[in-house]
């Protein structure tokens, strides 16, 4: 397949990112961006854009992963921002797309432990400790019934987004036959 004439759709993750750096510069919260979900989004829109089929799987699949997460947030009351539809929704439907149109698969889903763990690290050094981005500091107080501390903590979300990405990936995989 010629991902070639797809390339424009990246575009859109790329917009719906500048979108939600706008926002988040108005709120006086640009560490907001580095969120797996946002920074995801990012990195899909440069993968459809420079058409690397392999980062368009990989990065479709964060997103898909992060929708769960992101709905959970929103039950526990975190903020419900419009640019979380365009994040967690239109964008992962815009890689399934294009990977529908490629007929290609990948076996990525071990990767987004690493990812995680790389996205942690920076926020631990990028962002404030009060907003623990990518819980990189801290077990969410509506959590701590459940979790006694934050090295379980870590350990059940990270093991969680694993077994996320094995079960989404083979979900996307029989999908796109």
């Amino acid at each position: 397949m010629k991902i070639l004439k797809y390339r424009i759709l990246g575009i859109f993750p790329l917009l719906f990112f500048s979108i939600k750096a706008i926002d988040c510069y108005n709120r006086n919260a640009l560490f907001d961006l580095l969120w797996f979900c946002n920074i995801t989004n990012l990195f899909l829109g440069l993968a459809i854009s420079f058409g690397v089929l392999r980062f368009v799987w990989f990065f479709t699949l964060a997103n898909l992963v992060g929708i769960a997460p992101w709905l959970f947030g929103l039950t526990i009351g975190i903020e419900f921002l419009y640019t979380s539809l365009l994040v967690h929704l239109v964008s992962p439907i815009i890689g399934i797309y294009i990977l529908k149109k490629s007929d290609v698969k990948y076996q990525l889903w071990s990767y987004g432990f690493f990812y995680l763990f790389l996205l942690q690290i920076v926020s631990r050094f990028s962002t404030p400790y009060r907003e623990n981005v990518n819980i990189a500091f801290y077990v969410y107080p509506e959590l701590i019934p459940y979790f006694f501390n934050y090295p379980v903590y870590w350990a059940a979300n990270t093991i969680g987004l694993g077994i996320s990405f094995y079960i989404i990936e083979k979900i996307i995989t029989k999908v796109l036959k």
